[in-house]
């Protein structure tokens, strides 16, 4: 419990698939666990798989929206999880993609000189 955890590889070589192995394990060997899978910026493809195919809450910002619309849906997922852990429930978070993310918050927040790539 209170663990992190990274996935770094190339394009196309299964994260998203071994993401899906990831939540199912954790649902069936925990299903004490609340499970919450945050995918930003996805396609709408993916985001339907994997609500078809994992026994979790699906949350998405797809490719198509804006920027602001995937830093608002992260922080309402956070902010759900932080409630549920004050409430004593166990919750985990896969978050897809990371890097999509961060890129979302350099393009909402206000700019401070830097360059982030």
């Amino acid at each position: 419990k209170g663990q992190r955890g990274i996935i770094v590889a190339p394009p196309k070589t299964g994260k998203t698939t071994l993401l899906k192995e990831i939540a199912n394990t954790i649902s069936y060997n925990h299903p004490e666990v609340y499970l919450i899978i945050l995918l930003i910026d996805e396609r709408p493809e993916e985001v339907t798989d994997m609500q078809r195919n994992v026994n979790g809450e699906v949350v998405s910002s797809t490719f198509d929206e804006p920027a602001e619309k995937h830093v608002k849906v992260a922080n309402i997922v956070l902010q759900k999880a932080k409630r549920m852990v004050e409430c004593g429930h166990d919750v985990v978070i896969l978050l897809d993609s990371i890097t999509r993310l961060a890129r979302a918050y350099n393009t909402v927040s206000p700019t401070s000189g830097k360059v982030l790539s």
